[in-house]
């Protein structure tokens, strides 16, 4: 049966750690605004709604007094707080253009993370990212594939 304690520690996240990690916030605000535009197209209205009331519960609970001060961090760049608001329009103010942003791409902490990409699969399949060397232990496959057969 689900729980408002299980999204708890992604609230936590997002609310607590802004001013250490904009570039983590950034992503967890990006990923529940992906689920809603591309998980299921037909239930994107369906998907809005329960993603919004869940935030409204965290609020409720007191997990997190309020959204406002995410929305209106510094680090966090133009295209998260649309996200935000679009989202959690009953949470997040309005997105105003006196609010300063870390629009730059930049962020201090992150480098190029800091910023929502246009298509945030692309980075995974980029040709150009080199892959990580193979391990060199002897895991479980080759400890298996010694074993006797009965």
């Amino acid at each position: 049966r689900d729980s408002i304690s299980n999204i708890e520690p992604g609230v936590l996240l997002i609310a607590r750690f802004i001013d250490r990690y904009a570039y983590l916030t950034t992503s967890l605000v990006e990923f529940p605004s992906f689920v809603v535009d591309a998980y299921a197209p037909a239930l994107a209205s369906v998907i809005h709604r329960s993603i919004g009331m869940v935030m409204l519960g965290s609020v409720e609970k007191g997990f997190v007094p309020s959204l406002a001060p995410v929305c209106e961090h510094p680090r966090i760049d133009t295209a998260t707080r649309h996200q935000l608001h679009h989202l959690f329009p009953q949470l997040v103010p309005p997105v105003s253009d006196n609010v300063p942003a870390c629009d730059s791409g930049e962020d201090e902490v992150a480098g190029d993370y800091g910023a929502i990409s246009e298509d945030p699969l692309a980075q995974l399949f980029d040709d150009a990212m080199p892959l990580p060397p193979p391990a060199n232990d002897a895991g479980i496959g080759s400890r298996l594939s010694n074993t006797p057969s009965v």
